[in-house]
């Protein structure tokens, strides 16, 4: 599958589509949320206030946006105003309305800086690239796969939680080029190539 103009033209116009069905919630994440108090929209903009305060490796495991940020309460949250927020403050841990493990990318913006942030981006183009070698099928399957978990975690923490095994699992498979190999006794069950018998 090559890049074509007609591709791009095709994918441009599928985004449009998309965000004009979901412009409100797009609307409540990105751009209304800040002035609302939206806890989502504060996340995406506390990690990039980050970026620049814990420049280039984040603030460090476990500070913001996990489930051990909200039950030890990081001090992040005061610094940042995030303890005013509906779903951030301290008493909203392990309750209905807890924004703590909300989102994914925040996690990895914040957490791991630009360093972090730049070898997410590397090890999925390198998934990608990988992508590309496979069987049309496994390539297709792999993409839908690789988008639903790209939109699903801008509002959720898919990577974190159990939603992520199955489709993790999926493109796994797509991509692993063993399995034929196996099949044909070039490896064993370990993935480890056969050595030939003298």
């Amino acid at each position: 599958m090559k890049l074509s103009l007609k591709l791009l033209v095709l994918m441009a116009i599928l985004a449009v589509v998309v965000i004009w069905a979901n412009f409100e919630k797009f609307s409540i994440y990105f751009i209304t949320g800040y002035d609302e108090g939206a806890a989502r929209t504060y996340m995406y903009y506390t990690s990039f206030e980050m970026l620049g305060d814990y420049f280039p490796f984040g603030s460090g495991f476990g500070t913001f946006g996990t489930d051990a940020s909200g039950r030890y309460y990081s001090p992040l949250y005061y610094k940042y105003g995030l303890n005013f927020i509906y779903g951030c403050r301290p008493d909203d841990y392990q309750t209905d309305h807890s924004f703590f493990m909300d989102t994914f990318f925040p996690v990895v913006i914040g957490q791991f800086g630009i360093i972090g942030t730049l070898l997410f981006i590397k090890f999925w183009m390198k998934r990608l690239k990988e992508a590309s070698l496979v069987q049309l099928q496994k390539y297709k399957l792999f993409m839908i796969a690789f988008v639903y978990m790209g939109i699903e975690s801008i509002a959720s923490s898919s990577f974190l939680g159990a939603p992520s095994v199955g489709m993790m699992m999926t493109m796994g498979l797509c991509l692993n080029i063993k399995i034929k190999n196996y099949a044909e006794g070039k490896y064993n069950s370990s993935g480890l190539q056969r050595r030939e018998v003298p």
